[in-house]
């Protein structure tokens, strides 16, 4: 699975629907396929049960060490154990299984072929993007703890345990970047010794204060320009093609710097290609990362989002980096077009950014209605992508749909299950046409 667990199957003597044909569904974390383990069960359900890795019995040659001793305590990683080329051969496959299964949209990887050649009705999913950074990448880590002991002692201080409740204590994570780490080690001393000395105040606080209980809470490490900051509320910067991004460090900024400059260029690049394009509406536009990045190949570009602090800070970006062609508005994706609606449609390329649910129904309807000439997609959640893709592609009350033209997945999470995916839509040409 896309988890990094292996679906193993075992033939049972019971009435469990297929058992006898197919066997009764293991799911097994950290295996290969084509590997034979031993697993002990934890949890049985009615279709499928839950089992730890024992022992490796014939390991695949695609096994590797994993490097970090918490991999397969630690729920924040699912991928050590497989080479980054198979990381991201079978990312770019579960997009593809995404698309296919929940989008009904024919899609290969390479590999389906007819004669030798690949179907014309077959769009490519391409290679996954990715950079040497594959360990020490990460620039934001927000390790947590659980409810101090009553004489104030800390326990764990990490992320959750892959599996099972509770927390495993993270000393360093290798996924995050050096300066996080060396930050990291005082950081857990600061917030145990803050934590006891709060609790030893509390003790001796006047029984009319009543001091409330200490609580658990979630850290914050964010590696920026500058250094390390701890505090969420505090400004930092970030610089992504030229252009000085400046944010809250507890606000929403994508962690992969490396990996990132690629993904803004393919999004800038498919946007404009064929030059058609004059003007850019970017929905959910956050900080103003691709409509600041894309500016200079459009006359004008809007940028709307629901959160009016994104979109001051979009304005202070725009600002100070001397950008003058970009408006940022504050509302709903619902209702963008209405501040575009001196846009010329055959002219503007539309770039959707959002968040892990998808687009609602409501903002798809608006899409159709304007026929912007170009779709570009980002997502974290090619299942929902997909759900929104196939939407896209049928078209609605009478409105064109669109053709898919690219699809390329970017790995900004490598070690991890986790994937962001580039769709590109171009308008349907008219059936007379």
């Amino acid at each position: 699975t896309n988890l990094g667990d292996g679906v193993g199957r075992v033939k049972l003597d019971t009435t469990i629907a297929d058992a006898e044909s197919r066997g009764y569904v293991v799911l097994v974390p950290g295996v290969l396929p084509g590997e034979r383990v031993r697993a002990r069960i934890w949890q049985t359900k009615k279709n499928h049960a839950l089992a730890d890795l024992v022992h490796v019995i014939d390991p695949s040659p695609g096994r590797i060490p994993p490097p970090c001793p918490l991999f397969g305590e630690c729920g924040g990683c699912q991928y050590q154990y497989m080479a980054i080329e198979d990381q991201r051969r079978w990312k770019r496959q579960h997009v593809a299984e995404c698309l296919s299964r929940i989008g009904g949209i024919s899609c290969t990887v390479g590999q389906e072929s007819r004669d030798g050649e690949v179907a014309s009705d077959l769009v490519q999913v391409q290679p996954v993007v990715g950079t040497a950074e594959t360990y020490g990448y990460r620039s934001k880590l927000t390790p947590h703890y659980d409810t101090p002991a009553p004489d104030g002692t800390v326990g764990a201080i990490g992320f959750k345990r892959k599996g099972r409740p509770g927390l495993v204590d993270v000393e360093q994570c290798l996924i995050a970047t050096d300066a996080i780490n060396s930050r990291l080690k005082s950081l857990r001393e600061e917030v145990r010794e803050a934590t006891r000395l709060k609790v030893e105040e509390d003790r001796h606080a006047p029984p009319h204060l009543q001091p409330r209980k200490p609580r658990g809470a979630t850290l914050l490490l964010r590696d920026a320009r500058g250094g390390v900051e701890t505090d969420s509320n505090a400004m930092v910067s970030e610089v992504v093609k030229g252009i000085t991004f400046t944010f809250r460090a507890g606000e929403f900024f994508q962690n992969n710097p490396f990996v990132l400059p690629k993904m803004v260029d393919h999004v800038v690049d498919e946007a404009t290609r064929g030059g058609q394009t004059q003007f850019l509406i970017d929905a959910y536009c956050g900080g103003g990362l691709f409509s600041l990045c894309a500016s200079p190949y459009f006359q004008q570009c809007l940028g709307i989002e629901i959160s009016e602090l994104n979109i001051a800070a979009a304005q202070r970006n725009a600002e100070a980096n001397a950008i003058r062609n970009c408006n940022f508005v504050t509302g709903t994706a619902e209702d963008i077009f209405q501040q575009a609606g001196h846009f010329d449609a055959a002219k503007t390329a539309l770039i959707i950014d959002p968040p892990r649910k998808g687009c609602s129904d409501e903002f798809l309807d608006q899409v159709f209605a304007f026929q912007p000439h170009r779709i570009v997609y980002v997502s974290c959640e090619p299942s929902t992508q997909a759900r929104d893709a196939a939407k896209l592609v049928a078209g609605h009350a009478g409105n064109r749909g669109y053709q898919i033209s690219n699809i390329t997945p970017f790995d900004l999470f490598p070690q991890t299950r986790h994937i962001e995916n580039v769709m590109t839509f171009d308008l349907a040409r008219p059936e007379s046409e």
